[in-house]
């Protein structure tokens, strides 16, 4: 029924063909569905081929692969091979004794696909004892040299540019007996330099001994122990700047120069032991940078 719009006159009746609704309605729902099936199937059909040109690409790409692997190996292995040379160890033969020993004995195929994954599968347990023994071992040795030179005494027990040696390590004329041809050991290096100069650490270490009497050969005097074995004593000071049992960093003020004890002039006397070994020569550490 069709109502107008001014609502006075009756209303008209139009008859609609059932034909033409069922065909409108046919086309209503067998277009989106028909959208729908082709979207489903498009999208079925896209997975398997992108995973079958992904697969083509990765075994096209292999031998590319090996190669760039090798490279990368070869260059890790000159790398660790100059870490060892470095550390000065020959950890290098245990490597090559060890990668041999890990080596897979299986058959290589005669296919190209089955060499290239044979040789990819001996790369990657090759890759494993460069980088998790090998690097370990190498980079251990010089972190452990390095710590070494790190506690290892060096230098002068003065500012640089401040004083000069006036007795060395070994024998040498009695200093107290004039005209005598007596000689004494001088077990340290002497360094002159005006009263009160300051007097340094010449490593980082601990303060064992502190003497603050002026009886006795070496005066005012400091001991500091440094690890490893390391020790070094500082003696004639005027005054002492540390305590027992004080840490000390390199180029630390432990104390002044001075004459107490049996000195002849204002100095330091530095001494330096190792172990249990009555002493040793500074000089060799003196000149180390």
């Amino acid at each position: 029924m069709v109502f107008r719009e001014d609502h006075q006159e009756s209303p008209m009746r139009m008859r609609i063909n059932y034909y033409i609704s069922f065909f409108t309605l046919a086309i209503v729902i067998s277009l989106p569905s028909l959208g729908l099936g082709l979207y489903i199937k498009r999208t079925l059909n896209k997975s398997p081929q992108t995973m079958l040109f992904s697969r083509r690409v990765l075994l096209s790409n292999l031998k590319l692969m090996t190669s760039e692997k090798k490279e990368l190996m070869e260059k890790a292995s000159e790398q660790i091979e100059l870490f060892h040379k470095l550390s000065g160890t020959q950890e290098s033969e245990k490597i090559t004794s060890l990668a041999s020993s890990k080596k897979d004995s299986t058959e290589i195929p005669f296919d190209s696909l089955g060499r290239d994954l044979v040789i990819m599968k001996s790369l990657r347990t090759e890759s494993f004892i460069l980088f998790d023994y090998a690097a370990y071992h190498a980079l251990n040795q010089i972190y452990t040299r390095m710590s070494i030179h790190h506690i290892m005494p060096r230098g002068r027990p003065l500012y640089a540019g401040i004083g000069h040696i006036t007795s060395v390590y070994g024998y040498r004329p009695d200093p107290f007996i004039k005209g005598s041809f007596s000689t004494e050991f001088h077990m340290g290096v002497d360094f002159a330099a005006a009263p009160g100069t300051p007097i340094i650490a010449t490593a980082p270490g601990v303060v064992t001994q502190v003497v603050n009497s002026i009886k006795g050969g070496y005066g005012l005097m400091v001991r500091i122990h440094h690890g490893l074995g390391y020790m070094t004593i500082y003696a004639h000071n005027q005054v002492n700047a540390v305590v027992p049992g004080q840490r000390v960093k390199r180029g630390d003020i432990v104390g002044g120069v001075g004459k107490t004890g049996t000195a002849t002039g204002h100095h330091v006397h530095y001494e330096m032991h190792y172990g249990a070994s009555d002493s040793l020569d500074p000089m060799q550490f003196i000149q180390l940078k």
